[in-house]
């Protein structure tokens, strides 16, 4: 009988030790339950999540893609009283965490960190990261990309002395707004659009700088739309693929939108009094941007049209920008990149603005532009001021081109 009890023993002090191990996780499981919890939200203008989970400093979120028949990259939330704390962040969703790494804000989306591509774990089809909050931050905010809402526009064009007019009131009460700066005595007009697709900020940055050089233009007038689709901008919303259409989709039969209603009818009017024009809208592509073309989700890129001479004449500018960047060693459009009008979504779908615009006799040509915030083999995304640059370097090479086409052929 003894000789069992030594046998039993210690397979008695392996189950009280367990007990111990077991009933001192649960304290510190309480403990965190217990913890001052922070308050994650995206209730502000251009804000976007869905908030899974929050407790002990770890917060599950999702890009929100309502409203849209497939799912975005784009999300934008805040997280308060978590002064000094150490966040760990997870995003559920395929390619929902661009390859450069999310962005951080601790002065209310005043200014924007990159936290690297080195900052990202990625398992299937979620993606983590970690962040210490700096002991006198009231609040920090995370997001997919540096949003720009029209308050940044409009901040922009007042530091540049640029007017801003209004050209039609969106579906959600808002006045939406352009610009027009440049050469007036100009017989080209350019039109370039930004924000067709909401989430797409990266672009914006490019107008900005294209916009800021505008009024050396010697060959063209600029006129300007820079938020077209500004309701989803100021609400946070995906706006791409958006049900039953978006905004770039809504160039065929009636227009839906206000926005998209009112530049047809600008540019037909342009077009029926015998106006030249040249019109590039800028976009960003998503993450991923379909499995087969992932590798130009890290590429300036343009998207040309099917005419054949209007469209050797966008690739011949898209040459010509591209030695010019290069040149002066800032960012720069790969050439190689670019592809006829979506080769994807074939002609049974909605059609887009450039290539609405491209089959209007008096329009040069007409072009989209996919301008990511990553870069090729980075590990840290483009800067607003490296975007900027490229804007400007965009509008010098556009102005030279118009020039050089006109002289040739425009007489």
């Amino acid at each position: 009988m003894g000789a069992d009890l030594r046998k039993i023993r210690p397979h008695l002090r392996i189950t009280q030790n367990m007990k111990k191990i077991f009933a001192f996780s649960a304290f510190l499981s309480l403990c965190a339950a217990h913890l001052p919890a922070a308050d994650v939200s995206a209730d502000f203008a251009g804000g976007n999540a869905v908030i899974a989970a929050s407790a002990g400093g770890k917060i599950s979120i999702a890009p929100d893609s309502s409203g849209c028949s497939r799912g975005g990259n784009y999300w934008n939330f805040r997280v308060r009283k978590a002064s000094g704390k150490l966040l760990e962040i997870s995003v559920s969703g395929k390619n929902a965490v661009d390859a450069c790494g999310a962005f951080v804000s601790e002065d209310s989306g005043k200014n924007w960190t990159p936290l690297g591509a080195r900052s990202v774990r990625r398992c299937g089809d979620s993606a983590k990261f970690a962040y210490r909050v700096s002991e006198d931050a009231a609040e920090v905010r995370f997001a997919s990309v540096i949003p720009y809402l029209h308050s940044d526009f409009k901040r922009f064009a007042q530091s540049r002395g640029i007017a801003i007019r209004h050209f039609c009131k969106t579906e959600r009460g808002r006045e939406n707004v352009f610009v027009e700066l440049g050469n007036e005595d100009s017989a080209v007009t350019a039109i370039l659009t930004c924000r067709h697709h909401a989430c797409e900020s990266a672009a914006s940055f490019v107008l900005e700088g294209f916009l800021s050089a505008a009024k050396y233009a010697k060959n063209i007038r600029v006129a300007a739309f820079p938020l077209v689709d500004l309701d989803g901008v100021e609400e946070g919303e995906q706006g791409k693929f958006r049900k039953p259409r978006d905004h770039n989709q809504d160039y065929y039969g009636t227009s839906r939108y206000a926005a998209t209603a009112t530049l047809k009818r600008i540019l037909e009017k342009l077009n029926a009094d015998g106006k030249k024009t040249v019109v590039l809208d800028l976009h960003s592509p998503l993450f991923s941007e379909m499995s087969n073309l992932a590798t130009r989700a890290n590429g300036i890129y343009f998207v040309f049209g099917k005419n054949g001479k209007k469209r050797n004449l966008a690739k011949d500018f898209s040459l010509k920008l591209a030695e010019r960047c290069n040149k002066s060693g800032g960012l720069a459009n790969n050439p190689e990149l670019d592809v006829d009008f979506d080769p994807f979504l074939h002609d049974r779908r909605p059609i887009t603005f450039a290539k609405w615009a491209e089959r209007l006799e008096n329009v040069m040509w007409s072009a989209a532009m996919e301008i990511p915030f990553a870069v090729p083999a980075g590990e840290m995304p483009s800067t607003p001021d490296q975007l900027r640059n490229f804007g400007k370097a965009l509008l010098e090479e556009l102005d030279a081109h118009v020039g050089i086409v006109r002289e040739h052929s425009w007489e």
